[in-house]
């Protein structure tokens, strides 16, 4: 699930991980913070970082911070979270990976591309926060590779025309040859017929993603990961609301509620502590 620079208090992250332990919540706010950081050196958006940073440096601080040897004190506290639950420090380097892709390229030739970014801006960041959560079964992995790939896909239909006003398409250009779909179109009011039918191919492939994630959650697991799960279930109902609308996405900005969000991260909060996993 790639952290968007406009991620606040009333972002979806906010809600999922709003009730986690304290310790484990500062954790989490950390590697959050780190990888929203990421994301606004890429996007050209410095805030309260140094003018002449740049990816290769903030690269080079996560090195040291795993040595504890960092200038920035962030990264000293990341290289402390990722032994604290030995977590595997090529994520991090792997999401970093991902936001350079930006950089390099403007355009996603084909769904193995999407997959890869996907996995790079997502899951990296899903597989990270797992080990911060906890889990005991060995394919939980699975749930957070496969999960980080439909939310981002997701994020992706949602955001087309802000993307390409940003000059960025992630639409995969195989898809747009395929229903005769130009790139101008991705910010004109009107929308044909043929890039509804387009969108709905891709939120397919984000389905797919989806159930195949929630395929592969132990049950019991459940119980710390209810913020991945609540996560996951708000932007599937996200993604519920652009489908219902015919993915309508050129006009409309589809959001959740403040009430939607927390009554989804309530429930799945009440599911875990009584055992009602099985309850949708």
């Amino acid at each position: 699930m790639e952290i968007s620079k406009n991620e606040n208090r009333e972002s979806n992250f906010y809600y999922a991980f709003k009730f986690i332990p304290k310790e484990k919540g500062k954790d989490i706010e950390d590697f959050y913070t780190f990888a929203r950081m990421s994301d606004e050196i890429v996007d050209k958006m410095l805030t309260n970082l140094p003018k002449d940073i740049t990816l290769l440096k903030w690269q080079n601080e996560l090195e040291l911070g795993f040595d504890g040897k960092s200038t920035i004190e962030l990264m000293n506290r990341i290289g402390k979270i990722r032994e604290k639950y030995d977590i595997n420090g090529l994520y991090f380097f792997e999401l970093l990976r991902g936001l350079e892709r930006d950089i390099l390229q403007d355009r996603i030739k084909d769904f193995v591309e999407l997959e890869s970014y996907a996995y790079d801006v997502a899951s990296t960041v899903g597989l990270i926060s797992l080990k911060i959560f906890g889990y005991t079964s060995p394919i939980a992995p699975s749930f957070a590779i496969n999960l980080g790939k439909a939310l981002q896909i997701i994020n992706i239909i949602r955001d087309v025309r802000e993307d390409y006003l940003m000059r960025r398409i992630y639409i995969p250009l195989t898809l747009l040859d395929e229903f005769g779909v130009k790139e101008s179109e991705l910010m004109e009011k009107r929308v044909r017929p043929q890039m509804k039918e387009m969108l709905s191919i891709l939120g397919k492939k984000a389905e797919d993603f989806y159930y195949k994630a929630f395929d592969t959650l132990y049950e019991k697991d459940k119980k710390t990961l209810f913020p991945a799960v609540a996560m996951g279930k708000i932007y599937f109902e996200l993604y519920k609301k652009m489908k219902e609308d015919n993915f309508n996405v050129i006009e409309n900005r589809y959001s959740l509620t403040k009430n939607e969000k927390l009554k989804i991260v309530m429930w799945e909060i009440v599911k875990g502590k009584l055992g009602l996993w099985k309850l949708q």
